[in-house]
């Protein structure tokens, strides 16, 4: 069996087979696995959605609750009894006492009022030592905060605003024992004279837990899979979960949650090893926060339905897809195995035998193209001859070009020490130049070389056309130092200062001519700037010297035209040439060649 499945898997048909087979397989495992994670997606984002505004609801319940609460300590806050109960103090006087009754009346009238139900306790405190308590129940009173400095320094600092205590756990009976636990949470706010320049005191609210927690239990998800299965907590500035119960999270998973940004999203987090999305809301007070959670079961509960369905079609498609293959295929591969004989014979070495052509397809096309190769196959046997012929001929005529380097330099340096001998030192000097500048022009091992050394020999050629046209024109230089030891292509500047002298200055030109030479660095790029007040170009002289295939561009009198061919085959795409001239007046040359730092060469 392993043998017949091997032999089937060097053949082509065989190999077709097994591939087609593969991306059949993988077709349809994308596409059904596509279908389940999309149909899950789609059902996540609905439950998630049905969740959010839940949540968002629960959020407007709790923003209500504290607003009330808000509410009264902004009454209390502004209530000028109070204020002038607290800065009479302790003293027994009779604007004192009747004071007192009027602030103790006040409070009075929010206990029978609907928004005082979840309060259990006030406590009105002057820094002075003034106290006044009210609460339902002696362990509904809030602690005596006032009683330490630090809380009374962050109060006094607050300038007014509210200072959550968050939830507090304290016994019942404070002296006893074992005494029993009470859950409460406390907020403190700071009372203010009657020209609130200064804090005079505080107040200390208590509120049951159970106006938030009661909350949780009136929502309503919407959704039947989630009914009793989703977990809602609030979670005051502390993040302690007002919430009571078994079934509350701990420390490590409420961190996790809060610290994921994709909890505060509406698509929410799934908690890693938690198996379960998880959604938070910031409520208006700060700090205050709305947890909940789905398990991750009740959102794939419906998506088992997608995954059988998905299994069907997957099997149904790998099977209808098996059939068509083999019919199609039997029409194929009989042609391609009599055409892959034939070509077994050719490969003996019969370059004469041709492949016989019977249909109008694309086999009939390949043996079209296999017959042609075969006659094209001699005729490159013979070109390939011929250029082996051509190559060994040039190398051979480069080797005798070798010589005639050496003699100049042999020459030049006789004529050199002549002149040294007879104290000539224009003549030195214009031998040291042009010997310089042929030395450099005939030394083929460096491709690129540095600025300076471009700069150096350009300097040269100045020279030597000063002393030849009679210092009829001047070079002003502008070289960042930076740019001296990156790499350009060798004569890369030369040139066009020979074609700002040769066909900007010497033509028709009287007085002293001008050359400005920039060299610097821009974006990344070596940028070399020549700018002649010559005669100048006229438009259609710009255009023909662009574009190399202009009618009236004579290639071998354009000497622009060379070193913009030679930049091109050495930089390609990342190099420009910008050339702007006005006839009469000026030309300037600007070319952007790559930035080639001596280390990157």
């Amino acid at each position: 069996m392993t043998t017949l499945i091997g032999k089937i898997g060097r053949s082509i048909q065989g190999k077709l087979f097994f591939s087609f087979l593969f991306l059949t397989l993988l077709m349809s495992t994308l596409i059904s696995m596509s279908a389940y994670f999309i149909t899950f997606e789609i059902i996540k984002e609905r439950v998630s959605s049905s969740f959010s505004i839940t949540l968002d609801y629960l959020r407007n319940s709790v923003d209500t609750e504290l607003q009330q609460i808000h509410s009264l300590t902004d009454y209390l806050f502004v209530n000028g009894i109070i204020k002038e109960a607290i800065q009479e103090g302790t003293v027994r006087t009779e604007k004192a006492i009747s004071l007192n009754n009027q602030a103790n009346d006040i409070i009075k009238q929010y206990a029978i009022s609907h928004i005082f139900k979840n309060i259990n306790g006030i406590t009105i405190s002057g820094f002075n030592g003034y106290s006044l308590k009210y609460a339902l129940s002696y362990s509904d009173l809030p602690l005596d905060y006032v009683n330490n400095k630090d809380w009374e320094d962050l109060i006094k600092t607050s300038n007014g605003k509210i200072i959550w205590i968050g939830l507090t756990s304290r016994p019942l009976y404070p002296h006893r024992e074992n005494s029993p636990l009470l859950s409460d949470i406390v907020l403190v706010r700071s009372i203010k004279s009657a020209n609130y320049s200064n804090d005079i005191g505080m107040m200390s609210i208590s509120i049951n837990s159970r106006a938030f927690t009661e909350l949780t239990k009136t929502y309503d998800m919407g959704y039947p899979n989630l009914a009793g299965k989703s977990k809602v907590f609030i979670l005051d500035n502390h993040n302690n979960i007002l919430n009571t119960g078994d079934d509350i999270l701990d420390k490590d998973q409420l961190s996790l949650i809060l610290n994921a940004e994709e909890a505060y999203s509406s698509s929410g987090y799934l908690v890693p090893d938690g198996d379960y999305f998880a959604f938070v809301r910031n409520a208006s007070e700060e700090g205050w926060k709305i947890i909940g959670t789905i398990p991750l079961s009740s959102v794939m509960l419906d998506n088992v339905y997608i995954f059988y369905i998905s299994v069907i079609a997957f099997t149904l498609s790998i099977i209808i897809c098996t059939l068509i293959w083999f019919y199609i295929s039997s029409g194929i591969f009989k042609p391609l195995k009599s055409l892959a004989g034939t070509m077994k014979k050719i490969e003996k070495g019969d370059t004469s035998l041709r492949v016989s052509v019977n249909a109008d397809d694309e086999l009939g096309s390949l043996s079209r193209n296999f017959n042609s190769m075969l006659e094209q196959i001699e005729s490159l046997h013979n070109q390939n001859l011929d250029k082996e012929i051509k190559i060994k001929d040039a190398e051979y005529r480069a080797l005798q070009a070798q010589i005639n380097p050496h003699f100049l330099y042999n020459t030049l340096n006789s004529m050199r020490w002549m002149a040294i001998m007879m104290k000539a030192e224009n003549i030195k000097n214009v031998i040291d130049a042009f010997w310089i500048i042929t030395k450099y022009s005939t030394d083929n091992n460096e491709r690129y070389v540095t600025v300076e050394e471009e700069i150096h020999i350009v300097k040269q050629y100045i020279s030597l056309q000063k002393i030849a046209y009679r210092n009829k024109f001047d070079v002003v230089w502008n070289v960042d130092d930076g740019v001296l030891s990156c790499k350009c292509i060798k004569f890369f500047l030369q040139p066009l200062v020979e074609n700002s002298i040769m066909h900007g200055i010497l033509p028709e030109r009287e007085g002293i001519g001008m050359i400005y030479i920039s060299i610097y660095v821009e974006d990344k790029h070596l940028v070399f700037n020549v700018y002649d007040d010559g005669v100048g170009m006229s438009a259609e002289t710009v255009k023909a010297v662009m574009n190399p295939e202009h009618p009236r561009l004579d290639k071998k009198k354009v000497g622009l035209f060379n070193i913009m061919e030679r930049i091109n085959y050495a930089y390609g795409d990342d190099c420009s040439v910008d050339i702007s001239s006005e006839q009469g007046h000026y030309t300037n040359i600007m070319i952007k060649a790559p930035l080639i730092r001596q280390t990157d060469a």
